[in-house]
């Protein structure tokens, strides 16, 4: 079912006010939550919010099943799917698993951007708008697919080139984890694996961690 956002728009809303709430008590991981996106939303022109769809994704309904089999307290969730498909599984798995979700994303929003549309924008806004506090049983990480790719050289010329590359700021060191006890990362993707996130679970597992991966199956 789809909500009707027929009158609201960008403009409505207070993108810092939703940065915080999607923020909350980000805790051990509070450094790694990227606030560049809703920075950027002030100076983004007003537009109507769209209409998303109102149920758990199959995705979420993959991630929830699996990570069922897992302690959360040793086990550290990372998401990478389309941001429109991650903001969607960070708001379900929060609501049905107290995951708290850590954004990476690191593009600026722009007009005329690469990365980034007016449907992450809106579920950024209304699904944040609904966040409300909660006990927190773990922290799942969640990474923007299409945060870069080959662009022909007539697309850059046109678009403002906001891609970005994953950097070991970006995502938490081995050793941290084994500080907080965490034995294991659970991996979930829908695309292929891109190489700074291939990079970043090879040393975790090489530093003694075990790495534990699912292809999510169904649209993105």
């Amino acid at each position: 079912m789809d909500l009707n956002n027929m009158d609201k728009r960008l403009r409505d809303y207070n993108p810092y006010e939703i940065y915080k709430k999607w923020y909350g008590v980000q805790g051990y991981f509070s450094c790694f939550f990227r606030s560049t996106p809703f920075v950027s939303l002030k100076h983004y022109p007003d537009f109507t919010i769209e209409n998303y769809r109102n149920d758990i994704s199959k995705i979420d309904n993959q991630i929830v099943r699996l990570i069922k089999n897992y302690d959360l307290e040793k086990s550290l969730i990372l998401v990478e799917t389309t941001m429109e498909r991650s903001i969607e599984a960070a708001y379900g798995l929060y609501n049905q698993c107290d995951l708290k979700p850590v954004f990476t994303f690191n593009h600026i929003y722009h007009a005329h951007g690469i990365i980034g549309t007016k449907m992450d924008i809106s579920l950024l806004m209304e699904l944040g708008a609904k966040i409300t506090g909660g006990d927190t049983k773990g922290w799942a990480f969640f990474i923007d697919s299409r945060r870069y790719g080959e662009e022909r050289p007539e697309v850059l010329r046109k678009l403002f080139n906001n891609q970005y590359e994953l950097t070991y700021d970006d995502l938490p060191p081995a050793e941290m984890l084994k500080d907080l006890k965490y034995e294991r990362i659970i991996y979930f993707y829908t695309d292929d694996i891109k190489e700074d996130v291939d990079y970043y679970i090879n040393y975790i597992n090489e530093n003694g961690l075990e790495v534990i991966k699912y292809k999510l199956q169904g649209e993105v």
